[in-house]
């Protein structure tokens, strides 16, 4: 939006002088404040307004600005934000916040044990994985604070990578932590190994083991006798009562998943051949 074209209220807001040492927005387009405190409550209400999900921090010294002084403020809830991208900077952000220098706003809390990205970077791939590292983010708690409609907005984000990062918002199976992993590339080829010597049901069952498998550091030799030995394992009965509810409720997709991980019978009670299952 050009400045001819904002509200007159905006624009005049924007309009403050500032010394030569002060906080911006990342472009230089919309003056902060000539102290942090100041600059802070002024950025947070931009934020309020809606006008922006995320502002970039930036606090010039002599017309320069530093590296390090520099991080993005994200709006994920109302009156939480999140701080990345930042070192020095970033730190006087969170601590001028958890002081009660803004009021009504904080710093989203730092969860006790956080999932750092380094371990979904296989779920995510490679490129979504740099992408997000690059914009500042360290931690999957950190990604999936941020609204989807925010990280939209962020150049490169598009529809695949907000697809990635869906299935950890919602995955299908709990988030495994792996202690000691292994390339990425080597993730990707042992993960492959697991999949060949598994069944289909095999792998519907345990399709969350596949990834850690991949990551962990375990020989070839280990991989494949624990693939073999989940793939060995018998499939439950199915109960006639959960595929009757689920062909009543006309969910073939869900029927033919739950028949394919479990033994069919038939609708008497008594067990028949699972080779369909499998």
């Amino acid at each position: 939006m050009d400045e001819e074209s904002q509200p007159a209220e905006k624009a005049i807001e924007y309009e403050i002088a500032l010394p030569a040492d002060a906080y911006w927005t990342r472009d230089g387009r919309i003056p902060l404040g000539p102290d942090l405190t100041e600059a802070l409550n002024r950025a947070v209400k931009y934020l309020e307004q809606g006008e922006f999900g995320s502002l970039s921090f930036v606090a010039a010294f002599d017309g320069h600005w530093p590296r390090d002084e520099r991080t993005i403020v994200y709006r994920v809830d109302d009156g939480v934000v999140l701080t990345l991208d930042g070192r020095d900077l970033q730190d006087q952000v969170r601590t001028a916040l958890d002081a009660g220098e803004v009021d009504g706003w904080s710093h989203l809390p730092t969860p006790e044990t956080p999932i750092p990205l380094t371990e979904v970077q296989a779920r995510l791939g490679v490129r979504v994985y740099n992408l997000l590292a690059r914009q500042g983010f360290r931690t999957l708690d950190e990604v999936l604070a941020v609204p989807e409609e925010t990280l939209r907005q962020e150049r490169g984000v598009g529809r695949h990578c907000l697809e990635k990062i869906r299935q950890l918002r919602d995955p299908e199976g709990p988030l495994i932590r792996v202690a000691h992993t292994r390339p990425v590339r080597q993730q990707d080829e042992h993960a492959d190994l697991v999949r060949r010597r598994m069944s289909p049901a095999s792998l519907q069952r345990y399709g969350v083991l596949v990834e850690p498998l991949g990551q962990c550091d375990l020989a070839v030799s280990a991989l494949s006798v624990i693939a073999d030995s989940l793939n060995s394992e018998p499939l439950p009965p199915a109960d006639p009562a959960v595929v009757r509810l689920l062909r009543d409720a006309a969910e073939p997709g869900l029927l033919d998943a739950y028949l394919r991980t479990h033994e069919a019978v038939p609708e008497t009670g008594s067990p028949v051949s699972g080779e369909r299952a499998r």
